[in-house]
């Protein structure tokens, strides 16, 4: 999976655990609807560090809490033009 794909994926469970809909979302991280449709389907090449603060800060959550996850464990992603595994 990709990088962008993880990101969306986390974001979503974490909406779904704490009960936070796409647009309470949105209106806690200032992120307009169209970029967030865009970050939940995977559609931008890259997301800053901002934007995943901002949706850390949303959640009441830090950024390593955030990438603690097996889904940025470096054995599961792959450079999304390569298709390799990083």
């Amino acid at each position: 999976m990709t990088l962008i794909e993880a990101i969306a994926i986390k974001t979503k469970n974490l909406m779904q655990e704490k009960n936070i809909s796409q647009q309470l979302l949105e209106a806690k991280t200032n992120i307009s609807h169209y970029s967030m449709n865009k970050i939940l389907k995977c559609k931008y090449k890259d997301i800053d560090i901002v934007t995943i603060l901002k949706i850390c800060n949303a959640f009441g959550i830090t950024i390593n809490e955030f990438l603690n996850d097996d889904l940025f464990a470096t054995s599961n992603l792959q450079i999304a033009n390569k298709g390799t595994k990083i």
